[in-house]
């Protein structure tokens, strides 16, 4: 809208408009004459935009550049990704839906491109079931993964990273509590019928006998005992 449309962001268009505005709501002008103006008049917004099409490149129009990483963020044929240079070769990566382009930050995109060159980040090794654990970029943003990719019976465990815990302290450890859940607490004093801890669609959460109980945050899944 800056490059190509700035006379519509400037802040005397939003004055005038404002001014016509009240103009209207006071009775003192037509909406209706004032809207035909607006979009077809001379000089309104449908030829403007109109001028602009026969010189605007609509690869320029949906895609933007930032300059630290050096990326261009475009949306494709299959949803938003960013494309950069590297050792000659343009690399293209995908960024998940549930992140608007507008908020991506610089550590964000960082990662997204070492996925895309060098593969996922290794946590390390599970002691128990041996398998590498992973922490990848996917379309719902950071998540966990023990074990290769796979299908059907040797599909690995994976968990999406809770908001709480900040990608560049993540470590082994916590890593391979979140994979846990849902995880046993015990047995309720009362009735002897197991206590699980989990994190579900609406966040982290406690049952028994079929009655859950929300928690505030994950973080105090990883530490909740009976």
């Amino acid at each position: 809208m800056e490059n190509h449309f700035s006379e519509l962001v400037d802040i005397n268009f939003t004055a005038e408009m404002e001014e016509n505005l009240d103009s209207i709501a006071d009775g003192d002008n037509d909406w209706i004459e004032y809207l035909r103006q607006f979009y077809l008049g001379e000089d309104g917004l449908a030829a403007r935009v109109r001028e602009k099409e026969e010189n605007v490149s609509p690869r320029t129009i949906f895609a933007f550049r930032l300059d630290d990483p050096k990326v261009e963020v475009r949306i494709g044929r299959y949803g938003p990704f960013i494309s950069w240079e590297e050792d000659g070769e343009t690399l293209k990566a995908s960024i998940p839906p549930s992140i608007p382009p507008a908020d991506l930050n610089t550590e964000f995109v960082r990662r997204i491109m070492l996925q895309k060159s060098e593969g996922p980040l290794q946590l390390g090794t599970d002691p128990e079931s041996g398998l590498p654990v992973y922490f990848k970029i996917g379309p719902f943003g950071y998540y966990l993964q023990r074990g290769e990719n796979g299908k059907g019976k040797d599909k690995p465990k994976r968990v999406k990273l809770p908001e709480e815990f900040d990608p560049e302290d993540l470590r082994l450890e916590t890593a391979l509590k979140l994979l846990s859940l849902p995880r046993p607490l015990g047995k309720h004093p009362e009735s002897g019928k197991s206590v699980r801890a989990g994190l579900g669609r609406f966040g982290p959460y406690v049952v028994h006998d079929g009655t859950y109980a929300s928690l505030k945050n994950s973080v105090q899944l990883l530490e909740i005992e009976l």
